[in-house]
């Protein structure tokens, strides 16, 4: 059995490759910002469970997981719980590029909770700008869209209450902050009010959170391989939400956009099958 996993810091998507295949979702696992313990004791569910001996291939692609020390302490827990697998474990950057282009090249993009891009050339991924995760960085993605709206709030901009109350957020500032500060994923919490942000992005306030988030990650992630392509292509629940707003930047930045993919599970599995099989 051959599955597949697409990890961001919120969820993980995961998929059987196969006649018999199957999707299911968990958390979202980072190596780089959670405990080893932690990951162990999320992943034995019940999905998981149910197929844990029986697969034998296995291609994770997680968050987190772009450094060679990272990557092994992920293979270490997935082997624990999936002993008759072979286990390859990279990054999500990778994910989007085969989900986005396959064997052609251009910029990946990735803004879901958290952001990153990177240069695709001759199947290698060519990252030239440090993704500095969501305590300096993370331009763009849901993390730092929450964190604009949240700062706001919290400093006093009430008149959103009703806005959060929409989305089935918590809205009193004493329980929210105390939430964040004690939460084991506080970039996850955070970036939960970006749906606050991206249900309401035709209001002005918010729209300018968006533009402003989403100028930065071009201008820090996006423009340093402009003389290499411009061709682009973006993965995550923010870049699938906000596309319309994305397309006005890319354009004024001149970059093509090839393709918007909010969950990359489906074209990374269909391409990873594809592939085994010549």
């Amino acid at each position: 059995m051959h599955l597949v996993a697409d990890s961001g810091s919120s969820k993980t998507d995961w998929k059987v490759i196969g006649q018999n295949s199957q999707e299911f979702q968990t958390v979202g696992f980072n190596p780089m910002t959670q405990k080893a313990d932690w990951i162990a004791e999320q992943l034995p569910q019940p999905e998981i469970l149910a197929i844990s001996n029986k697969v034998t291939k296995l291609d994770f692609f997680g968050a987190g997981c772009a450094q060679y020390e990272a990557c092994e302490k992920m293979k270490d827990i997935l082997q624990k719980q999936f002993p008759n697998a072979k286990i390859n474990v990279e990054s999500d950057l990778k994910a989007a590029a085969l989900a986005l282009f396959g064997n052609q090249e251009g910029i990946v993009c990735i803004l879901g909770t958290g952001s990153n891009a990177a240069l695709y050339q001759n199947n290698k991924l060519i990252q030239n700008v440090l993704s500095l995760g969501h305590l300096l960085g993370d331009d763009g993605g849901g993390y730092s869209l929450g964190k604009a709206f949240l700062r706001s709030y919290l400093y006093g901009q009430k008149q959103w209450t009703k806005a959060i109350e929409d989305i089935g957020l918590e809205t009193d500032s004493k329980t929210i902050i105390k939430k964040l500060y004690n939460s084991p994923r506080p970039n996850g919490f955070v970036a939960q009010y970006a749906q606050v942000v991206i249900a309401n992005q035709n209001e002005d306030f918010f729209k300018e959170i968006i533009n402003e988030e989403i100028s930065k990650f071009f201008k820090y992630f996006v423009i340093p391989y402009k003389n290499e392509s411009r061709q682009i292509g973006f993965v995550g629940s923010v870049a699938f939400h906000c596309q319309q707003i994305i397309a006005e930047i890319a354009k004024e930045n001149g970059f093509e956009i090839q393709k918007i993919i909010q969950q990359p599970i489906e074209e990374l599995s269909n391409f990873l099958g594809q592939s085994s099989n010549q």
